[in-house]
């Protein structure tokens, strides 16, 4: 039974349909539903009763409502909405007149049905006027004249007052929770075009960011690249030779700023797919002497590595590796020559933490507070006049979130830097 409701009340809602048209179809049906459920109860009435005539005229009320609810449903809409204007019309007329029961109380209802429905101001002003001169001319009619069936007890007097009523106060009640219905889907509207406008102001500042870097940060170092590799026809093999290894840190050190600006602009745009499981932490961290090996060698940093084999973490491997890579890269970068770097494995409670400490330049507590903040995005040289793009702790941090872990800065100039991470256990 909920089901035809339902059905009926939707019928001739299209897709494409404004708010608007919508209250007016939604309304024209809940009003014939319900004009449909008080003609059948008159009918019944008048049935018992020995009004057989009015009977009759309220079971084809109930007709016409169906035919206007198929109209509407097959795109009819203007010709639904006159069927259901003219219906009140006729119908609220004869029982007027025939009776003298106050059914022309129905004409100044339809007045408001005539305003609802149609929106060209000519069609509710004929239309209105008519109802009026019509309520108007029974109001004679009926002073003058006797009723040309039977005279209607008073008691159907009151019935039409009450009827009236009843339908006014149900359309008046529907109509304003329609309207609070319109009203949360504006809400959830709007607040859908600010999500979009604000995924299209982030896709705009990682566009911005790429450009930039792809324009100046990148194009530096390959271009003083290309200039060094040009001088191999003008300098002795053996003299060129000395430049090969400095050569390749640098191809290391753009191929991670690369990789870093472009799963931080994936992941602004797409997201990261994470696929976590069971680390080995010696595995994990064991290969980063190697690969930095050269970084290392020329500023003669001393690196020490201290791991349990037992230590295990819950991560995504991939994202750790890049994570560790970052995390020593920067401090490779902001360690002078002699330096020292310690990266240590540690169970503490429920978490794995992970700590990579340096004694390079450090930072300020207003540096610290920048490093995540893209609005107040800034890089700075290495102390081998390195340069990044400064989106490697953004990475890291992105990635620790996104695995369930925490990281932690902490810094004091010219005494160095210590990241703590803190990584989920098996």
């Amino acid at each position: 039974m909920r089901k035809i409701f339902l059905a009926a009340i939707n019928a001739g809602i299209r897709p494409a349909q404004d708010i608007d048209e919508l209250k007016k179809i939604r309304g024209l049906n809940m009003g014939c539903l319900l004009g449909m459920a008080v003609a059948f109860l008159l009918a019944i009435l008048n049935a018992v009763t020995g009004f057989y005539p009015l009977a009759v005229l309220h079971f084809s009320v109930i007709l016409v409502s169906c035919c206007i609810i198929l109209l509407q449903g097959r795109g009819l809409y203007r010709v639904a909405h006159y069927v259901g204007v003219l219906e009140i019309m006729i119908i609220s007329c004869f029982a007027a007149i025939a009776y003298h029961n106050s059914m022309e109380i129905l004409l100044l209802l339809n007045i408001l049905a005539v305003v609802l429905l149609f929106e060209m101001r000519r069609e509710q002003w004929v239309l209105s006027l008519m109802n009026v001169a019509l309520f108007t001319w029974i109001r004679y009619y009926n002073d003058h004249y006797p009723p040309l069936i039977a005279q209607a007890p008073f008691s159907r007097h009151i019935l039409s007052y009450v009827n009236g009523s009843l339908i006014l106060g149900i359309l008046i009640g529907y109509y304003k929770r329609e309207q609070q219905r319109n009203r949360r889907q504006l809400e959830a509207m709007n607040l859908e075009l600010k999500e979009k406008a604000a995924t299209l102001e982030n896709l705009n500042r990682v566009k911005e960011k790429i450009l930039s870097i792809l324009s100046h940060d990148l194009r530096q170092p390959l271009a003083s690249m290309k200039t060094l590799l040009s001088m191999a026809d003008d300098v002795g093999p053996e003299y060129f030779s000395t430049f090969t290894k400095r050569v390749e840190t640098h191809v290391d050190n753009v191929m991670l700023t690369l990789e870093n600006t472009l799963r931080w602009s994936y992941s602004q745009m797409k997201g990261i797919t994470l696929l976590p499981q069971d680390v080995s932490m010696e595995e994990a961290l064991l290969p980063l002497p190697q690969q930095f090996a050269e970084q290392l060698r020329n500023k003669q940093i001393t690196l020490s590595l201290s791991v349990s084999p037992e230590y295990k973490a819950y991560v995504d491997p991939e994202h750790l590796t890049i994570v560790m890579r970052n995390l020593l890269s920067n401090a490779i970068k902001f360690t002078r020559e002699g330096g020292e770097i310690r990266i240590t494995v540690a169970l503490e409670a429920e978490h794995l933490v992970v700590t990579v400490a340096d004694t390079g330049i450090g930072m300020d507590q207003e540096m610290l507070e920048r490093l995540f903040d893209l609005e107040q995005h800034f890089t700075r040289y290495g102390t081998g006049n390195e340069r990044g793009v400064g989106l490697g702790l953004m990475v890291v941090k992105e990635l620790v979130t996104l695995n369930e872990g925490k990281i932690r800065l902490q810094s004091e100039v010219g005494k160095g830097t210590t990241v703590v991470l803190e990584l989920s256990l098996p």
